[in-house]
């Protein structure tokens, strides 16, 4: 009797997770809309293959992915995975009501942060978590005076470093202003740090290119040895910005 109860709840779970798997397929399908699967891969960094075993329930996306699908979507996390809830999340636009608000005359502009946790290691940054958690509204006048110099960066974001690889040139736990790269841009524009992903991890890390498309990658932290990767050896590399300051509102 033990053994047959246990069958069934074995039975009963793999149809469960069939089900969920199946109605995550057709909430993807129906919140990419009128986008065509290229254009959403394009939009999180995933591949066109991708996004179509996802919709046919081939595979699932990971927490990452989700949360990825729910900003290009406009669509709750919950609601992806069948679950109740709101539909739509909230507009990211939004003034946070915590905010100060910039003087009057200046140029306001709206900085999304993005959360995200970096595990430590050889190769830190292993991501827990990429979603937006604030939107910060802030004069360009006072903006302009966090960047290293350089012209305006268009639509700049707010990164947390999580992690001691980069001290003492970024403490852990400190904001970073990145400025978006466009989508499949390697090239490096100077000196200085970048935010990339690699495989599955997200890191920010010195890049520098070398001869026969070899991209050393190394640490502010002398404790984390540098290495380096191959570009275009079926490696899923990108570029998804380059720091230009630092966040000096906590």
């Amino acid at each position: 009797m033990h053994t047959d109860l246990t069958d069934t709840k074995d039975q009963l779970q793999v149809i469960l997770v069939q089900n969920l798997a199946s109605i995550m397929a057709s909430r993807i399908r129906e919140a990419r809309g009128n986008l065509s699967r290229s254009d959403l891969g394009k939009r999180i960094n995933r591949s066109e293959k991708t996004i179509q075993r996802w919709e046919v329930g081939d595979t699932s996306p990971t927490v990452d992915d989700l949360g990825a699908l729910a900003i290009a979507t406009n669509k709750s996390v919950s609601w992806l995975l069948g679950l109740p809830g709101s539909v739509d999340i909230a507009p990211l636009d939004a003034p946070d009501q915590n905010q100060p608000v910039p003087p009057p005359g200046g140029k306001q502009l709206h900085i999304v942060e993005i959360d995200a946790a970096a595990g430590a290691g050889s190769v830190s940054g292993l991501v827990v978590n990429e979603r937006p958690v604030a939107t910060y509204v802030i004069d360009q006048a006072e903006l302009e005076e966090m960047l290293d110099g350089g012209p305006m960066p268009k639509d700049p974001f707010v990164w947390r470093m999580i992690g001691e690889s980069n001290e003492p040139e970024f403490r852990d736990g400190e904001r970073l202003i990145v400025e978006p790269y466009p989508t499949g841009e390697t090239r490096i524009k100077g000196s200085g740090f970048y935010l990339f992903r690699l495989e599955d991890l997200i890191e920010v890390k010195q890049l520098e290119r070398m001869p026969g498309r070899i991209l050393r990658i190394s640490s502010r932290n002398p404790q984390y040895a540098p290495y380096e990767i191959k570009l275009g050896e079926g490696v899923d590399f990108a570029i998804l910005g380059r720091v230009r300051g630092r966040w000096k509102r906590y």
